[in-house]
């Protein structure tokens, strides 16, 4: 899983980098001096043998705990279950909702009136669609609620003609809920394309730090050898015995390296550290019997042609996560514009209810019943506005 997070994200951190390994080399050959201790170590690291050592932390393994232990890639992974959830909650404004409603006056004994009222409402993207049943019986009904002694069931749909007809506020937040799980998911590779460029760099600085401590102790081997076969001649007389003075310099030199390069190594070893967290949320601190995997042998021919170096800036261009997640921005501030331009029509909403005399509606339809037996509205409102100038 890790190798493909780092095929698929790592590239886009920098476009210019065609491969993970071409990226670490721009890194670590930042200077002239740096290039050439480089190449001093990949030629010696294959006939330098270190102590025997089982903890041996690859780069495969480092990226998988990062990416399963970090508190960043936790937090990245909260913010893109938080963008699911709030489409959840945009999606419940569509939810089905059922309402019922019962009044009863009953006064010196006499029922004056009870209403039984029930409506099952479906929010549709355009129009609402409502169906229910009413049952009104009493002494003193309104004569606009009369209907048939058994009750009367109807249908119908609800629907907005000016106002609220492209969008209203449910089908906005709708949007603006997938659009915003959409960026969080972009901002989630974000946040691991940081995580991994900073952790991998900091392995290949341990990586680089750990083989220069190799070097220079194969250095100082070479300086101690030279020394005593210096002392060797001198004492054969094949050299002069100021010969001992420059061989003493030169292992002093190579000490005074080999000491400030197992420094540079402490430092990055606990920079690398700060990447390594256990399952608990606990951070790890690593110790000096703890190596790097070797380096392959083919790790300098890799390489890429300006060709895919071109592919690769124009891919970042059109596909980059941070392109993205700023363009689904620009897309959300566009269906806010769209529902503040619907606030300001006015209103005109129409409504048509079929009705029926029984429970069932419509058990057996027919065209005259549909055009006889309905309900029909229409409302409309708009605010007023009056301007004075004043004097």
């Amino acid at each position: 899983m890790s190798r493909l997070l780092i095929s698929l994200i790592f590239p886009l951190r920098i476009a210019a980098a065609a491969q993970v390994s071409l990226f670490h080399f721009t890194i670590i050959l930042n200077t002239k001096w740096r290039f050439i201790t480089l190449v001093l170590i990949l030629l010696y690291s294959g006939n330098i043998r270190s102590q025997t050592n089982d903890k041996i932390l690859s780069q495969q393994e480092f990226i998988s705990l990062v990416l399963m232990y970090h508190p960043m890639a936790k937090q990245a992974d909260i913010i893109a279950e938080q963008g699911k959830a709030e489409l959840t909650v945009a999606r419940g404004g569509f939810d089905p909702t059922i309402q019922a409603d019962f009044i009863r006056k009953s006064f010196d004994g006499t029922n004056y009136f009870s209403l039984f009222e029930s409506e099952l409402k479906i929010p549709a993207w355009f129009a609402d669609v409502k169906a229910g049943y009413d049952y009104y019986y009493g002494s003193f009904i309104n004569p606009e609620n009369k209907i048939p002694a058994e009750g009367q069931s109807f249908a119908g749909i609800s629907l907005p003609l000016l106002r609220d007809l492209i969008t209203d506020k449910k089908r906005t937040a709708l949007r603006q809920a997938r659009l915003f799980r959409d960026a969080s998911v972009q901002e989630r590779i974000l946040m691991l394309n940081d995580l991994l460029f900073d952790a991998i760099q900091a392995y290949y600085e341990w990586l680089y730090d750990y083989n220069s401590v190799k070097v220079y102790e194969n250095a100082v081997k070479l300086a101690q050898d030279r020394l005593e076969f210096t002392r060797k001649s001198v004492i054969f007389g094949d050299r002069p015995a100021i010969d001992t003075v420059e061989a003493l310099t030169q292992l002093q030199l190579r000490l005074y390296e080999l000491n400030d390069a197992r420094t540079n190594l402490r430092n990055a070893l606990l920079n690398l550290s700060n990447y390594m967290w256990t399952e608990s949320g606990v951070p790890l601190v690593f110790d000096s019997t703890i190596s790097p995997a070797p380096i392959p042998n083919d790790w300098l021919e890799q390489s890429i042609t300006m060709q895919q170096a071109e592919e690769l800036v124009a891919n970042a261009r059109s596909s980059h996560p941070l392109v993205l997640f700023y363009n689904y921005k620009l897309l959300y501030a566009k269906a806010e514009r769209l529902l503040k331009a619907q606030s300001i029509l006015p209103r005109l909403n129409a409504s048509y209810f079929l009705l029926s005399r029984e429970i069932d509606f419509y058990r057996n339809p027919e065209f005259t019943a549909m055009r006889n037996n309905y309900k029909l509205g229409l409302s409309f409102s708009m605010p007023l506005s009056f301007t004075f100038k004043r004097v």
